[in-house]
């Protein structure tokens, strides 16, 4: 258990740095190209996320009525 917790700080390296660590010396046009793909991967991942939680919480309120909202539980 030791050793898991000696190396355990690699398990949380952000993304960015081990791309950048892949790229080495690109340019920095690369840099911004990649950092734009990920800021709109990160947008379209929250929508589609928020989407499917309403998607989700729509049908629960189908199946389930509103008890849980008379009962003060969504609140």
């Amino acid at each position: 258990m030791g050793s898991v917790q000696k190396h355990l700080a690699f398990l949380f390296l952000p993304v960015g740095v081990g791309i950048m660590t892949q790229l080495k010396s690109e340019p920095a046009m690369v840099y911004v190209k990649v950092l734009i793909i990920m800021i709109i991967s990160t947008i379209l991942i929250m929508l589609v996320t928020g989407v499917l939680a309403d998607i989700i919480i729509g049908a629960q309120e189908k199946i389930l009525g509103n008890k849980d909202k008379k009962e003060g539980k969504n609140e």
